[in-house]
């Protein structure tokens, strides 16, 4: 058995117990742990896990910020100045980037976002690697999400130490985490 199937498998048994009411933001949130080279195999088990949400009786709405970087950036006034030297840019000018990306998860996840038994799954966390703390971007959407925020996390996590791709992310997440 695969690795990404084995956490196929601990979420759907997770998913389908019954949910706590009254939990805090950072309480209703799941991550999805799993090799980084796993990343494609993830994407290709998506429905796996929307099926599961959905025979436990959630709903599902998935929202892929891999993109968003790319997004933000083309929308920034100098754009193109900082293509053209990227030593000017700095690393204070990205902080608006995770409010962004947190943003476009809870606009992308639409009503799902306000319905307390639904699930908003993110992909793509991997793409802030360097650019954004996934921490900051989790922090932020999971206080607009009333369901579960699952977050499809390409890293590892040992005694409440996240690592994306290898990186420090963050630590102290009061979420569940699920790792095959």
């Amino acid at each position: 058995m695969s690795h990404i199937s084995e956490l196929a498998e601990k979420y759907a048994r997770h998913i389908g117990l019954e949910w706590l009411k009254g939990q805090a933001p950072a309480q209703r949130v799941i991550f999805l742990v799993y090799d980084a080279p796993d990343e494609l195999k993830a994407r290709f088990a998506l429905a796996d896990f929307e099926s599961s949400t959905k025979a436990a009786g959630h709903g599902w709405t998935l929202v892929d910020v891999e993109n968003d970087f790319a997004e933000w950036m083309s929308s920034q006034e100098y754009a193109e100045a900082y293509f053209e030297s990227p030593e000017d840019f700095t690393a204070d000018q990205l902080d608006p980037l995770a409010d962004y990306v947190a943003g476009h998860i809870v606009s992308e996840a639409g009503a799902a976002a306000k319905d307390p038994g639904a699930v908003v799954a993110v992909i793509g966390a991997g793409a802030m690697f360097g650019l954004a703390g996934v921490h900051k971007i989790v922090e932020t959407a999971a206080k607009d999400i009333a369901g579960r925020l699952v977050v499809f996390f390409p890293g590892t996590c040992s005694e409440n130490h996240f690592r994306l791709l290898d990186g420090h992310d963050g630590e102290g997440y009061l979420a569940t985490v699920i790792q095959a």
